[in-house]
């Protein structure tokens, strides 16, 4: 099922489109039964979460699905995929889905407010739960650290970092280069976000402005030297985790 993910992808969004273009409001659909045990409860069944739902079905996890988009969930019901309809930030709707016996709540919803509200919510409600979620930028990210989730992810970040090294590649790089310039990036990127979390006070301000700035140069400096050794002449034998923990000490340096 994992490998027919990218064309049903495809197919899904193409009939997406056309039903959301000329569809008018529809009633609720009927309710399903519930997974009886989930493991994991996915909020969101837009291309965020249905790429997580196929991964940990082939996986052999049982996820049950909540999605409030009417059109989108009669759609993905067409293709045989299990959806629940109803709005995930109700608490009485996360404890029938399961949510106090699941081990794992992933946040995939297209509304930054309602996916913030969704984690403080799960995150009281249900503190046993791990909670993942798709943040849609750097701010976003900060505050669904705060509401309480576990980890969470740029929604783009992953996939402009992927073709940013096949950019790379076509600017004439060998793979491995490419591939080490990522994960230079990514490790850069990731010392910068922790960093400045303690500077986002919950808006734009000042202080946000000045540190990110000043961080955002101390990082162009390190990947500029960190690029150097990427020369066709430069070793270029190397490994991620040996990289990583280059990248950490020169951070505590």
């Amino acid at each position: 099922s994992m490998a027919l993910t990218p064309p049903m992808m495809t197919v899904y969004e193409r009939i997406a489109d056309k039903v959301k273009s000329r569809a008018p409001a529809r009633a609720a659909p009927e309710s399903e039964p519930f997974e009886s045990e989930p493991e994991v409860i996915i909020a969101g069944y837009g291309r965020f979460g249905q790429v997580i739902s196929r991964l940990l079905s082939g996986s052999g996890f049982r996820a049950t699905v909540l999605e409030s988009d009417v059109d989108q969930i009669e759609i993905l019901r067409r293709f045989g995929r299990p959806v629940h309809y109803g709005d995930a930030t109700r608490l009485d709707l996360l404890r029938a889905a399961g949510a106090e016996r699941a081990r794992l709540l992933i946040v995939g919803i297209d509304d930054k407010d309602k996916a913030t509200e969704l984690v403080e919510t799960a995150r009281k409600a249900f503190p046993h739960l791990s909670i993942v979620a798709r943040a849609f930028d750097r701010l976003h990210a900060y505050e669904l650290l705060r509401a309480g989730a576990d980890e969470v992810e740029r929604e783009t970040f992953e996939g402009a970092l992927s073709l940013g090294a096949a950019s790379l590649r076509r600017l004439g790089l060998r793979g491995r280069q490419a591939h080490r310039a990522a994960a230079s990036f990514r490790g850069h990127d990731r010392r910068m976000f922790e960093e400045l979390a303690p500077a986002w006070a919950g808006d734009i301000d000042e202080a946000y402005i000045l540190a990110s700035r000043e961080a955002a140069e101390t990082m162009e400096r390190l990947l500029t030297a960190d690029l150097a050794q990427l020369r066709p002449d430069a070793q270029d034998s190397w490994n991620v985790h040996s990289l990583e923990a280059e990248l950490r000490d020169r951070a505590k340096g």
